[in-house]
């Protein structure tokens, strides 16, 4: 979500509905339930009539849509994997997807294995109401200026670029050096975005060039990470560079989940958006023990999705929220399943929980963690100036009481780390085969 121009085809709905989210954020944990559920039954009442995967699916199981009346009964339904979505791409496009004015979206992947779907207005629509309501939490209204630091290419001499009809100034994470960031940071301060939003990596970056530099007088209102695991040393460093609080958010390009951080800190999940299960070994588990998201969009009927598989990991609380919203609290989203290292005595450690390895090696500058095979992981390093051997020793430490001593572990000191083709930053990638973790 871009907050661009083409998002505004339906200004009048976009506002409207985020009318009723400013409300429904409010409601107590007994409605929103009833409002999902309610959603959940025209949805799947949609897909019988109109969806030709799903009418399949339910006369091969003996099921009607009366069968599926809350998120509970979606566990009689199997599990959507992307290489079904590949696989039965026609059959999953709704026969009248067209009076919904579907537009064809895409998805890479860490493997770089592109996903095409559709999403239809109304789920564009809702998309933009929610994130509004997310900036909303982190302080942004509505036509405030903003700083988007994220995998855009930018044309031209300049790095960086402005909207003023959006009140945006864009940076591109693929062009950023110390020289550059100097230059940022001038633009910066004349434009004086309320908020920077971008990529948790991209930004962290800029912080770090920023502090190497000396430069500590960009000071946004807030910063609103997306698309990424946020790391913990990544939210200290940014809280530390520009003295403010970080606003993480969570969310799908095809449209099946969403939620975003509160002023007290604690991630909402957005249950007026999709329905998200909990599942392990293919089976609901309760609040409070980590499991894979299992996610259902309720807006899309374009081309919907019904328990999608997201191969993104975390935990539901069973903890009421301060701020008083009755939306669902996720205590953690530790990452996909392939941002996972995955040890030879039968362990997955999370990206996020390794990243804790590095907070006390201040000389690194960025980092990454490759894993080829189960034996052995190689941790690329660029080094800072003030990088010395205890940062390495102190790193290699910190990561053995994370991994274990039975998988190797390979320092490989590079001159950079080359960025996505979305302009990201991959902090863990693993190679690892299914079936071999």
């Amino acid at each position: 979500m871009d907050f661009r121009l083409r998002d505004f085809r339906y200004p009048y709905t976009i506002y409207m509905r985020r009318r009723e989210l400013e409300k429904s954020q409010w409601f107590n944990n007994k409605r929103l339930p009833e409002i999902q559920s309610d959603r959940l039954r025209k949805l799947i009442l949609h897909c019988y009539e109109n969806v030709p995967y799903y009418r399949s699916l339910f006369n091969g199981r003996g099921l009607k849509p009366d069968d599926i009346k809350s998120p509970e009964d979606l566990k009689l339904l199997p599990i959507l994997t992307k290489d079904t979505v590949r696989e039965n791409f026609r059959e999953l496009v709704a026969t009248n997807a067209k009076r919904f004015s579907p537009i064809l979206g895409h998805t890479g992947g860490t493997t770089g294995t592109a996903l095409e779907f559709y999403v239809d207005s109304c789920a564009n629509i809702l998309e933009f109401a929610t994130v509004w309501r997310h900036w909303n939490w982190a302080g942004y209204s509505f036509g405030d200026r903003f700083c988007d630091l994220r995998g855009r290419i930018i044309r031209g001499e300049k790095p960086y670029s402005f909207d003023w009809r959006l009140n945006a100034m864009f940076l591109s994470s693929y062009r950023m050096t110390r020289e550059m960031v100097k230059e940022y940071a001038v633009q910066l301060r004349s434009f004086k975005p309320r908020i920077i939003r971008g990529y948790p990596s991209a930004i962290d970056i800029f912080a770090r060039l920023l502090r190497e530099s000396g430069i500590d007088d960009i000071r946004p209102k807030a910063v609103v990470t997306s698309s990424e695991t946020l790391l913990a040393q990544q939210r200290k460093n940014l809280e530390e560079v520009f003295g403010c609080k970080v606003f993480d958010t969570y969310g799908l390009e095809e449209r099946s989940a969403a939620a975003g951080q509160c002023p007290e800190g604690n991630m909402h999940a957005d249950s007026e958006y999709g329905v998200i299960r909990v599942l392990n070994d293919g089976r609901d588990i309760p609040e409070g023990e980590e499991g894979e998201f299992i996610c259902t969009g309720l807006h899309n009927y374009a081309m919907p999705l019904i328990n999608y598989r997201t191969n993104d990991v975390g935990i539901f609380s069973t903890d009421k929220c301060p701020c008083g919203r009755g939306l669902p609290v996720i205590k953690s989203i530790t990452g996909r399943v392939e941002d996972m290292i995955a040890t030879p005595d039968g362990r997955n450690v999370a990206g996020s929980g390794l990243s804790v390895a590095f907070k006390y090696s201040m000389g690194i500058r960025l980092s990454q963690i490759i894993q080829e095979d189960i034996n052995e992981m190689t941790v690329k390093i660029v080094r800072s100036p003030s990088y010395n051997e205890n940062d390495e020793k102190t790193l290699l430490s910190n990561l053995r009481d994370r991994v274990g001593h039975v998988i190797r572990i390979k320092i490989e000191y590079v001159d950079d780390i080359p960025l996505t083709k979305a302009g990201k930053l991959k902090f863990v990638i693993s190679k690892v085969r299914p079936d071999v973790r």
